[in-house]
């Protein structure tokens, strides 16, 4: 089933036959944020590790919205480094995200990672997720994990068999298997067969395991681990192509932002929008030729932080896809690995604007845009919770945004299923192709059609953005090929 999250954007719930015997709802997410990072801080800008952006979106909030996308609607953020700037952040994210997250302090989280996953143990008596906030990763890595509960009591770790596609391979946590049994796992082993992912499902055993580890002198998650693994309790799941990343060194954080742009960019699974495409076909015989035509709907929101998809929007107005895509990578160039903020913007001269391509209307709009983020006057992290009507009024106040261009974000940047763009042009034509109409229709007419496709207007209109490049989708196969404006 598909449902949008809080944020806007889509996610899908599996189906219970593939939980296993997992309760509804879903056991909570136990994130690990207590560290210091020291390998990141320089790179960071000394921002605490978890809130370190990537893409222009935090550590944490990456780890959040994962975890609600996935279906996940609990969880525990372990904190220790700086946890008065954590605590904040935490709450913005609960109420963003509508999830139930509670704050657990470690102060003695420099003794290792096994004593922020001991800290939850007076809050846990069954099953949940352990996660590292460090870990960028797609929701779909948590379903293989949460498919294999069968209601044993034992703990099972997410690997990764890829061992080439590693980035820093010597520093990763190696694993050896014998069958689906873990049998060895750290850093120095020099035979394995996988690679720990740090997705963990875990039941309160651990919490001994830890403990024990503990008393022998080793606080790390491993040393719990390694005693779960006397015991054969603790069990691999393999992820398959799913992706993550470990963000722990500035080389790391770079490789992480250039295989994550190329996941944003990978067109989603058919199958996720399977009931929206079912519906327009249901509603509207027209729109099901075109649909039969063009094929499996591969719309996907860009996955960018808001401000920088609004800088792409204005950068990409009236410029063929591939100047636009020209003067934005070096607009991006300007800031170096770090994605653009209303500040770093509003530091950028005129002159060094204009270098990279851009027209002096846009930068104007551009200066506008950071302006009214900076000062508030633009609330850019309330859109996502906000009605599509609150967004269009509060986007298209700045100096060079308008209607469209705020419909734009809502499809591509948030995620909105039910977006009309009554006003472009390429919809207007394959509305005009697909119908027969002589001209182009007027307004009237386009939302007469587009009531048939809600809730699913975004998906309709992508669909007619493409019936525009299929040559079969012609005026005389139409049904209502004699219709006017």
């Amino acid at each position: 089933m598909v449902h949008r999250s809080h944020l806007g954007c889509r996610f899908v719930v599996l189906p219970e036959e593939n939980l296993g015997l997992m309760p509804q709802p879903l056991p909570p997410a136990v994130i690990l944020a207590a560290g210091q990072g020291h390998r990141l801080l320089e790179r960071s800008g000394g921002r605490t590790k978890p809130l370190t952006p990537v893409l222009g979106v935090s550590l944490l909030e990456r780890t959040v919205q994962s975890c609600r996308t996935a279906g996940m609607t609990e969880g525990f953020v372990v904190v220790g480094y700086r946890h008065e700037l954590l605590r904040p952040a935490v709450a913005a994210l609960a109420a963003r995200y509508a999830m139930d997250l509670q704050v657990v302090h470690n102060p003695v989280w420099e003794a290792g990672n096994g004593t922020s996953a001991l800290a939850v143990a007076p809050y846990l008596a069954r099953p949940f997720v352990l996660m590292m906030c460090d870990h960028v990763f797609t929701p779909a890595l948590l379903h293989p994990l949460l498919a294999a509960e069968d209601g044993s009591d034992v703990c099972r770790l997410a690997i990764d068999r890829g061992i080439r596609r590693i980035f820093d391979l010597p520093d990763a946590t190696k694993v050896c298997l014998d069958g689906q049994h873990i049998t060895a796992i750290g850093k120095e082993l020099k035979t394995f067969d996988a690679i720990d992912t740090g997705f963990f499902l875990c039941r309160p055993r651990l919490f001994p395991a830890l403990e024990q580890a503990q008393s022998h002198g080793d606080s790390s998650l491993s040393g719990g681990m390694r005693r779960l693994i006397a015991d054969r309790a603790l069990y691999a799941v393999d992820i398959g192509p799913h992706f993550w990343s470990d963000v722990d060194t500035p080389a790391s954080l770079v490789y992480t932002e250039q295989r994550l742009q190329a996941v944003l960019e990978t067109p989603a699974s058919p199958v996720a929008y399977a009931e929206a495409i079912a519906y327009l076909q249901d509603a509207d015989p027209v729109m099901a030729r075109i649909i039969a035509h063009c094929g499996p709907c591969t719309f996907q929101p860009h996955g960018l932080a808001p401000f920088v998809m609004l800088c792409r929007s204005v950068i990409y107005q009236q410029l063929s896809g591939k100047a636009a895509s020209t003067i934005m990578a070096r607009f991006l160039g300007l800031y170096a690995q770090e994605a653009p903020t209303p500040e770093t913007l509003l530091d950028s001269s005129e002159e060094t604007l204009r270098g990279v391509g851009l027209s002096r209307q846009k930068i104007a709009s551009l200066y506008d845009l950071a302006t009214k983020s900076h000062h508030g006057t633009l609330h850019l992290d309330a859109l996502s919770s906000s009605d599509d009507a609150e967004v269009i009024v509060q986007l298209t106040q700045v100096k060079g945004i308008g209607r469209w261009t705020a419909e734009m974000f809502l499809m591509f940047a948030l995620g909105r299923l039910d977006v009309f763009p009554v006003a472009d042009l390429g919809i207007r034509k394959a509305i005009q192709r697909a119908y027969g109409y002589k001209s182009l229709p007027a307004p009237v007419t386009m939302q007469r059609h587009a009531r048939k496709w809600a809730p699913y207007r975004s998906l309709a209109t992508w669909y007619l953005w493409r019936s525009l490049d299929v040559p079969a989708l012609n005026p005389g196969h139409n049904e209502e090929n004699n219709h006017t404006t």
